[in-house]
């Protein structure tokens, strides 16, 4: 692999790692809807500034892959 595919990979990898953690600690907090609420919100508020700011269009689609693997699980 060329440096950027490995950069790739260990995003990626990092980003499913997390992803899983998150999870976990989603469905053990001992209020799980009030804290998938609490993200909701978190997340609206961070598109709405990644959207306002100077951002690259990348780093937002970055975003919203990033919270499809960490965010709560919508089911």
């Amino acid at each position: 692999m060329d440096d950027a595919a490995d950069i790739r990979a260990s995003v990626m990898g990092f980003q499913i790692a997390y992803g899983s953690a998150m999870r976990a600690l989603i469905k053990t907090h001992p209020d799980p809807l009030a804290l998938v609420g609490a993200m909701n919100l978190e997340h609206q508020e961070s598109i709405a500034l990644l959207t306002a700011s100077m951002a690259p269009d990348e780093v937002i689609e970055a975003f919203h892959v990033a919270w499809t693997m960490v965010g709560p699980d919508p089911s």
